[in-house]
């Protein structure tokens, strides 16, 4: 089930363009205490490289489930998409939203299009780096109706902001093969070697320095 908390926000903090308007968002959230559906607040400015209309915003482990199975895990349950440390006090989830204009009928006011979720985690298979704080970046995804409009690239810049208020050392990912073009735009330096994921394919580890 879930409940429906709408919330008067300023777009500029969520870089639409349009300073000066208030809207209204509709968040899906589960059934949490409303001392807990409080807690939600918007990203750090980032610089948006996308001229699609979109919410970034902080989005809960139980809200990236349908996606991230429906992307990364097709033909499986949904419980696989569910990742170990989802829940911990030092993850985050972010989501980009596409917006519409009223008189588009044809998408909906508020969709959840492209997720990423960023655990405080070593890199461990090589051991690149001697880092305090190293966040791993897992489970991006992008809705496939909505690709090529730089959702991911938002949500990436929305992450490495976060990371960098957090005060990270570095960022990484097992990147799959196929994605290392995207993350390589986005500054990531990519390890030499290649190695498999059992279900997942062929990866390899991608890093980039925050602070």
């Amino acid at each position: 089930m879930f409940g429906l908390l709408r919330l008067a926000v300023s777009t500029k903090f969520i870089h639409l363009g349009r300073p000066n308007l208030l809207i209204t968002v509709s968040i899906p959230l589960p059934s949490l205490p409303l001392s807990q559906a409080s807690n939600l607040r918007f990203v750090p400015p980032f610089s948006n490289p996308s001229k699609t209309p979109m919410n970034i915003r902080f989005i809960t482990a139980f809200e990236t489930l349908p996606l991230r199975q429906r992307v990364l895990r097709p033909g499986r349950l949904a419980a696989e998409a569910h990742f170990s440390g989802d829940e911990a006090e030092t993850s985050f989830h972010i989501g980009a939203f596409a917006t519409a204009e009223p008189a588009e009928e044809k998408l909906p006011s508020d969709s959840l299009v492209c997720i990423a979720s960023v655990m405080l985690q070593p890199e461990q298979r090589f051991g690149l780096f001697d880092a305090q704080r190293p966040y791993q970046l897992r489970g991006m995804a992008t809705d496939e109706a909505f690709r090529g409009q730089r959702f991911g690239e938002a949500v990436l810049r929305a992450c490495i902001a976060e990371c960098r208020r957090r005060h990270a050392d570095w960022m990484w990912c097992n990147a799959r093969v196929g994605a290392i073009g995207f993350y390589r735009k986005q500054g990531l330096t990519v390890h030499p070697v290649e190695f498999e994921i059992p279900d997942a394919g062929p990866h390899q580890v991608m890093y980039m320095r925050i602070s």
